[in-house]
């Protein structure tokens, strides 16, 4: 999606590297509805050169290479996914809400920058869900934490069990007035 103009109307996400290993390698289930609308351009996707300089270096880590192996993906077609499905921003300014963890802290700065929900996995996002909320950064996080902040079901979306990924793009679609994909 390099060079595009996003739409100013569709809904925009902030994706953590785990959420993107869940979608391009892993192929979770719980992804599917977030793939079928980054696929359709119903959401825009923002990712900055560090969160993909962050990516192409876990995909180098010899427990991500085994399972690009199980799942017969190899680390230069992830990429070539992420180049075709992600937004490239700016670098955004510092955000006033620190996260714990200083290599989380980019996610956090481009959600608070563009007002994007984030999906994260990582405690130290999750924990932060409050003090962003109130800067207009939903988080969602996905029920294999278990954390506190983990979603409660959507009624009428059919999707795998603990598929919170899925409740994310849901809501995302509502909160921008679409419907939901089952």
């Amino acid at each position: 999606m390099r060079g595009r103009c996003p739409d100013p109307d569709l809904a925009q996400v902030v994706l953590d590297t785990n959420i993107v290993l869940d979608m391009l390698v892993f192929d979770d289930p719980g992804t599917q509805s977030l793939k079928l609308a980054l696929a359709a351009r119903q959401i825009v996707w923002l990712a900055t050169p560090a969160m993909r300089d962050e990516l192409a270096r876990v995909l180098g880590y010899p427990n991500i290479m085994a399972q690009l192996s199980l799942h017969q993906v190899d680390a230069e077609r992830v990429l070539l996914l992420f180049d075709d499905q992600a937004q490239m921003a700016a670098v955004a300014p510092r955000a006033n809400a620190v996260c714990g963890d200083p290599d989380d802290q980019k996610f956090v700065d481009l959600a608070v920058a563009h007002k994007a929900r984030l999906l994260s996995k990582d405690r130290a996002i999750l924990c932060m869900s409050g003090r962003l909320q109130v800067l207009g950064v939903p988080v969602q996080a996905t029920a294999s934490t278990g954390h506190r902040c983990a979603p409660t079901s959507t009624p009428g979306l059919r999707m795998p069990a603990g598929s919170t990924t899925a409740l994310a793009a849901a809501s995302i679609w509502r909160n921008k007035g679409g419907t939901s994909i089952s």
